[in-house]
């Protein structure tokens, strides 16, 4: 099942369930599903604070949508990852700095390693 929320450009939203091609509004999220929301799966057990409990059948999932959304080519997609954004250049120049041979690193386009400075 799945509710659709519109929203106009004040922020005001309704919501509506598309069941068996009829449009019906709800109040919201909790509405539409219902007793869903909890029903529990009998064929699986989790362990919660030492107890085995049914867990819930259903997931919830959120998810936007784009009417205009055009994906793009691979060719647009490989030339993107061939130009460094400004991150990496400034990654580039610190490290090149730090360097005794600045010229290579940044000919290189050298990214210095993030491991042990906490990341």
């Amino acid at each position: 099942m799945t509710v659709f929320t519109a929203k106009n450009q004040d922020g005001d939203a309704r919501h509506f369930v598309v069941e068996d091609s009829d449009v019906r509004e709800v109040a919201g999220y909790r509405e539409a599903f219902g007793s869903m929301l909890t029903e529990p799966d009998p064929d699986r057990l989790i362990e919660v604070k030492s107890l085995m409990v049914h867990p819930h059948r259903y997931q919830l999932h959120w998810s936007g949508f784009e009417p205009d959304y055009r994906p793009r080519s691979a060719e647009q997609l490989a030339a993107a990852r061939e130009k460094p954004n400004a991150a990496q250049r400034q990654a580039v120049e610190e490290e090149a700095k730090r360097s005794l041979f600045p010229e290579w690193v940044r000919e290189e386009g050298y990214v210095p390693d993030r491991k042990g400075k906490g990341h």
